[in-house]
């Protein structure tokens, strides 16, 4: 039975990863390293900032050095996506077909606490989750399940009762390595490398809760 929807952010809620994409590249940029299209979409996307971090200026980086590049690559993505910030198509309709006590909706994201502000915040959507997650609140990243499992034990579900909205590839491993049935939306990745969905989606026009309960 389906008692819960849970959202990644990224490339989910807000169609943005383009301005993570050239935010990643930028901060590389300035500090001689390079980070291509190809690299961010094939290593990057959905992971962790520090997981990121380390990835292009090495693991001696420290974790003071790897805090001043975090906000220097997310004012970027924020000052750069701010003007364009909307919610992803049909977004909003499918959250309040699910507000009420038999469903629930919750965010799961990899995303630093002042994005999902600038998201949440910023677009008005912060009352429709009852619940979120964010980077600070587990300690191992996607496609590791922890953070979809800490999701659904705060809603006070089991994983089997959840579907999991997610644009990555690692984000789709890790909401289906915690038992969950996954959407994948085609912000970052083709219909084809989302294989692995039970249903693949542009964005969220015509989907109804009546479809998702028969995935559930």
């Amino acid at each position: 039975m389906l008692r819960a929807l849970l959202f990644d952010m990224n490339g989910v809620v807000v169609d943005d990863m383009r301005f993570h994409e050239l935010a990643w590249m930028a901060l590389a940029a300035r500090h001689g390293r390079t980070v291509t299209a190809e690299q961010f979409r094939r290593d990057m996307s959905g992971r962790r900032n520090r997981d990121n971090l380390r990835r292009i200026f090495g693991d001696s980086l420290s974790d003071a050095e790897a805090r001043t590049l975090q906000l220097e690559k997310e004012r970027t993505y924020r000052d750069s996506y701010g003007p364009h910030r909307a919610p992803l198509a049909g977004l909003v309709p499918l959250l309040d077909a699910a507000r009420g006590p038999e469903l629930r909706t919750a965010l799961a994201t990899s995303a630093p606490k002042e994005n999902i502000d600038f998201v949440l915040d910023g677009l008005d959507l912060r009352e429709r989750f009852d619940v979120v997650v964010g980077e600070a609140e587990v300690t191992r990243a996607k496609p590791d399940p922890e953070i979809y499992l800490t999701a659904a034990a705060r809603l006070g579900l089991r994983p089997a009762e959840c579907i999991a909205f997610e644009d990555s590839l690692v984000g789709v491993a890790s909401a289906r390595a915690a038992g969950m049935r996954v959407v994948g939306v085609t912000t970052t990745h083709t219909p084809e490398d989302l294989h692995d969905c039970a249903l693949v989606i542009a964005d969220f026009r015509g989907l109804t809760i009546a479809t998702l309960a028969h995935l559930a």
